[in-house]
């Protein structure tokens, strides 16, 4: 079975005052102890990494991949990145990378977020969503909940997608 981390930035690999200033003070602007976190996570389930953060849209796949080998998860775990489409959520541009990869089997997953802006920004995937405290990021509490919904949690399953939009 196929397993999926979708992975914001900010508020996860960083730490942030609620009002978005960032507590976190390194060149990179991420934390090694949190994306130890996610490592860990990694070889914990044996998920690949999807970015979902804005970052994307700022670096490339390649640099994206470098930037958290340099903080300690592997760039072969880090696999593609999340579509940014205009006038939409993040919980709806997961849907969509779902749908356009047409994974093939069964998947779990899960949204590694700091934000649910407002009542229907998660929908899509609000059963998969752990969020996180920007003031914490991606703590060893979250490991235990994203690790759960990894092995435990509800499975995306593209044909019961296409069977339920009917």
């Amino acid at each position: 079975m196929n397993k999926l981390i979708f992975l914001d930035f900010d508020g996860v690999l960083n730490r942030c005052e609620p009002e978005g200033w960032m507590i976190t003070r390194t060149a990179s602007g991420l934390e090694h102890g949190l994306v130890d976190n996610v490592a860990k996570l990694v070889f914990l389930t044996g998920a690949k990494v999807v970015v979902s953060s804005t970052w994307r849209e700022m670096y490339s796949l390649k640099r994206l991949q470098k930037l958290l080998e340099d903080h300690g998860l592997h760039k072969r775990h880090v696999v593609d990145v999340t579509p940014d489409l205009p006038f939409t959520t993040r919980g709806f541009e997961i849907a969509a990378f779902l749908a356009k990869k047409r994974v093939a089997q069964p998947t779990q997953f899960v949204v590694l977020d700091d934000n649910d802006f407002g009542r229907f920004d998660m929908d899509p995937v609000r059963a998969h969503l752990v969020r996180t405290e920007a003031q914490n990021g991606f703590t060893e509490k979250d490991i235990d909940r994203a690790q759960a919904l990894l092995t435990t949690g509800p499975i995306w399953d593209y044909a019961l997608q296409l069977s339920a939009a009917g």
